[in-house]
């Protein structure tokens, strides 16, 4: 009934099945797994801090940020951010943006606006679970190190743009 043919054929299948699925998520996951954070070590990165306060690519921030609390039913309690800017060391304009949402403990990635705040899980680091070690992040395009979160952290209380949304 079931010969050695068949399970060659089923083999077969079932490998190109994986190599399809493995083909599609390297190109769906692509724009995150290669974006450019900044590193927690200065001397390594291509890029600085920046204050957004005057930048006009960030002059909704506060709808955005307002946006944010209300989709995600926090608005019953104060909200406390802290944004930092990036820019290449090279460049001029600002590249992107990390923000703190301390009330969530998350960082989202905010590219300016070009891009709506938020609406992809991918842009979101959740402090409680997408942090590891250089060995438990290989591979991830979420995961980051508790070094990385510690250097985003520092720039924000340096030099970031405080931003507290009172409970409505």
């Amino acid at each position: 009934m079931f010969g050695r043919r068949y399970f060659q054929k089923r083999t077969v299948a079932a490998f190109i099945i994986i190599v399809i699925a493995g083909i599609f998520l390297f190109f769906f996951l692509k724009e995150q797994a290669f974006k450019k954070l900044p590193s927690s070590n200065p001397e390594t990165t291509d890029f600085e801090t920046v204050n957004i306060s005057n930048n006009s690519s960030f002059s909704d921030l506060k709808i955005y940020i307002s946006n944010l609390i209300h989709e995600n039913k926090m608005g019953k309690k104060d909200n406390s951010f802290c944004i930092i800017g990036y820019r290449k060391k090279e460049g001029k304009d600002l590249d992107h943006a990390f923000i703190y949402w301390s009330a969530k403990k998350e960082i989202i990635y905010w590219g300016g606006e070009t891009e709506t705040l938020g609406t992809l899980p991918r842009d979101t680091t959740h402090l409680d679970t997408d942090i590891g070690t250089p060995e438990e992040i290989y591979g991830s395009t979420y995961m980051v190190t508790q070094d990385w979160v510690d250097s985003i952290l520092n720039d924000c209380e340096k030099s970031g743009l405080k931003l507290t949304i009172p409970k409505t």
